[in-house]
């Protein structure tokens, strides 16, 4: 189902990158690949940085992320907006051009206005209006916690284990946003929030809408500009994932 939709919005997105380019002659090809550098903002439109919950449309997008080291994270609905735990999510890096924003294999939107707080944009003919969502207050740990990183190992007890780690990339926003991104493709979204920042514990959820749970905890072994050690155990298994910032 995921794949299906996700090409339905590869397909709408590319629609959208047909009719920004028709507009503006002569511009470049950039399009990423998904797991290459990301701009983040081009030199301009810093404002998009954030989360943008955006209103009912005819394309099922519910929200759009882009953080500040060029990722970006769309959540689609895969059925009525009210059940809130049919959603998809749509990870990779991002570049902005002008008022064209492109995604990596996804395609373009084109950017109508922007400020702090709203966003309006198009794709293909669907205008989309969105405000940015509430982001958590900024603190040591916090600031250096969100980000995109990259899991470079994971040592664990897991009997089911083969000595490599399913996940690619985690990302972590001050939105809230918790999302595991794998090798083999695909993302899971979720949510997150501290138990104890003092403590250097968090909760995530993969849950929508998130349920806090203790078996659900991650803690924080080491944490720097450079490195991101998570801890987790869960009825005596235990994962020891070791992080780098994604570059």
């Amino acid at each position: 189902m995921k794949k299906i939709l996700y090409s339905i919005l590869a397909v709408v997105f590319a629609l959208g990158a047909m009719t920004a380019c028709s507009s503006e002659s002569g511009d470049d090809d950039n399009n990423g690949n998904g797991n290459g550098n990301g701009n983040g903002n081009g030199g301009e439109n810093t404002e998009l940085i954030g989360k943008w919950e955006v209103d009912q449309n005819s394309l099922g997008i519910v929200s759009g992320e882009f953080s500040a080291d060029g990722r970006y994270v769309i959540i689609m609905e895969m059925g009525s907006r009210t059940r809130q735990e049919e959603q998809t999510s749509f990870f990779g890096t991002y570049t902005v051009e002008g008022n064209v924003v492109t995604l990596s294999n996804l395609g373009t939107m084109i950017i109508t206005a922007l400020t702090d707080d709203s966003i309006d944009f198009e794709i293909n003919g669907v205008e989309i209006t969105g405000e940015k969502a509430a982001e958590m207050p900024s603190s040591t740990k916090t600031d250096l916690l969100c980000r995109t990183w990259r899991l470079v190992s994971t040592d664990t007890n897991d009997p089911d284990s083969n000595g490599e780690a399913d996940a690619d990339y985690i990302y972590i926003s001050k939105a809230g946003t918790y999302l595991i991104s794998f090798k083999g493709g695909g993302s899971m979204a979720g949510a997150w929030k501290w138990k104890s920042e003092s403590a250097g514990t968090f909760y995530w959820s993969e849950e929508t809408p998130a349920v806090w749970s203790d078996d659900q905890i991650v803690t924080i072994e080491q944490l720097t500009s450079t490195s991101f050690v998570a801890y987790e155990e869960n009825g005596g298994t235990y994962y020891r994932n070791n992080l780098v910032p994604a570059s």
